[in-house]
C-alpha cells in the first residue's frame, strides 16, 4: 500500500490536473459523439429523402397501373357486350383458339353466286366494326364455303370468290390490319 499525504494545496493541484485531463478526454469524446451524431443524422435524412422519392414514384406508378386496370376492365366489358351482341343478334359462333379466335357467321349466298345476300350484310358490317374496335391490326382470315352441288375444284374457286368479294367490299378490309383469304 502506498500512502501519500498532501496538503490542501496539493489536493487542489491534483484535482486541477485530473480536471484538465478529464476535460480534454471528455471534450474530445463529446466532440466525437457530436460529429458522429451529425453524420448519422445526415445519412438518415438522405436515406429518408431517397425513400420518400421512391415511395412517391411507386405511388405514381401504382396509380397508373390502377388506371390501366380500370381501362382494361372497361374494354373487356365492352368486348364481352359486343361479342354477346354478335351471338344474340346474328347467331355468330365464337370460339377462342390457342392463337386467336374463330367467328362463324350464318351468312348465305344465292346458288352459284359470290354476292352476300342483303339480309346477311348487317352481320358482316357489325363484325367489321367489332374487329376494328377490339382487334385493330389483327390478321383476319376470311373463308367462303360452297354447297356440295358442284365439283370440288369449282366449289373451291366459288368459296374463294365469295371470300375475296366480301373482303374487297370495304367492311372487313378497311378495319383490319391484314386480311388473308383462306382455303375453304
Amino acid at each position: 500500500m502506498l500512502a501519500i499525504s498532501l496538503g490542501q494545496s496539493g489536493v487542489y493541484s491534483v484535482l486541477r490536473i485530473i480536471e484538465r485531463m478529464t476535460r480534454g478526454v471528455v471534450g474530445r469524446s463529446v466532440s466525437q459523439v457530436e460529429t458522429g451524431v451529425a453524420a448519422e443524422r445526415s445519412a438518415r435524412e438522405s436515406a429518408d429523402t431517397e425513400l420518400n422519392t421512391k415511395v412517391s414514384t411507386l405511388n405514381t406508378e401504382m396509380s397508373t397501373v390502377k388506371s390501366d386496370v380500370e381501362t382494361m376492365k372497361t374494354d373487356v366489358a365492352a368486348l364481352r357486350s359486343d361479342l354477346t351482341a354478335l351471338r344474340d343478334e346474328f347467331g355468330a359462333k365464337i370460339t377462342a383458339m390457342e392463337n386467336g379466335m374463330t367467328f362463324a357467321f350464318p351468312v348465305n349466298f344465292a346458288f352459284d353466286d359470290a354476292a352476300v345476300r342483303e339480309e346477311d350484310r348487317a352481320s358482316l358490317d357489325r363484325f367489321a366494326q367489332v374487329v376494328g374496335k377490339h382487334y385493330a391490326g389483327a390478321v383476319v382470315t376470311v373463308e367462303g364455303h360452297a354447297d356440295p352441288a358442284g365439283s370440288r375444284a369449282y366449289n373451291r374457286e366459288l368459296s374463294k370468290r365469295r371470300a375475296v368479294i366480301e373482303t374487297k367490299k370495304g367492311g372487313i378490309c378497311s378495319l383490319c390490319g391484314k386480311v388473308r383469304v383462306g382455303d375453304a
